[in-house]
């Protein structure tokens, strides 16, 4: 890891997940708390776990989301194809929109992207650069 982790940091799993605060230190391990809905949720990780959080950037969305479409669809391809493939797997919903309730049963990486595609559309309304009819289709 080349960034310190440090207290009061913005930290995430390597793997994706939700904006976590660093609350404490110790020995390698790192204390987490974040929202999940209204409940505070707090882990204690292996910092080795963790990186840095990115500062809601354009670029920094931009990256976060190139790097989870790549697990998805060239990483995991095999697994996301036998996903899509097998008519067990199928929802009601759509790829962008499974309208599950637990976007990660199962294929972490699918909701990683998921968040990660939010995250940027997020940012592109904040920085008003996202085509207003485009918006409105999505």
């Amino acid at each position: 890891m080349t960034d310190t982790i440090n207290v009061g940091n913005v930290v995430k799993l390597r793997s994706g997940g939700p904006d976590m605060t660093v609350s404490k230190l110790k020995n390698g391990m790192v204390e987490c708390k974040w929202f999940d809905g209204k409940k505070l949720q707090t882990a204690n990780l292996n910092e080795k776990l963790l990186e840095i959080g990115n500062d809601g950037s354009l670029l920094d969305e931009l990256n976060v989301f190139v790097d989870k479409f790549d697990l998805v669809f060239n990483i995991d391809w095999e697994f996301t194809q036998a996903c899509i493939e097998n008519p067990n797997h199928l929802i009601e919903g759509t790829f962008i929109h499974p309208g599950v309730s637990d976007e990660d049963n199962n294929w972490w990486n699918r909701g990683s992207f998921l968040h990660s595609w939010r995250n940027l559309l997020d940012c592109m309304k904040r920085l008003e650069v996202l085509d207003k009819e485009l918006e409105k289709r999505l």
